[in-house]
């Protein structure tokens, strides 16, 4: 699921907005991130945050040299 783009503060695919949306459960048992082109997150060399009860969260105050790439999200549910 990717619902935000890398502009303005950073990229985020929080789990919230997914709950609200109705595409995650709220107390998801796994996540997976990746960049959007199929890379995965530790790879791409960025400041960046996958966690379960989160989601994922880029922002580009954090990033040295550039901007935060455009990130995406799955989430493992008990369904």
């Amino acid at each position: 699921m990717n619902r935000d783009t890398p502009g303005g503060s950073g990229d985020f695919e929080t789990l919230r907005h997914f709950v609200e949306a109705g595409g995650a459960c709220a107390a998801p048992l796994r996540i997976e991130c990746r960049v959007r082109n199929g890379r995965g997150w530790r790879e791409a060399g960025q400041s960046y945050s996958c966690e379960s009860d989160r989601g994922g969260v880029c922002r580009n105050a954090d990033q040295p040299s550039q901007r935060c790439l455009d990130y995406e999200v799955r989430f493992l549910c008990d369904r």
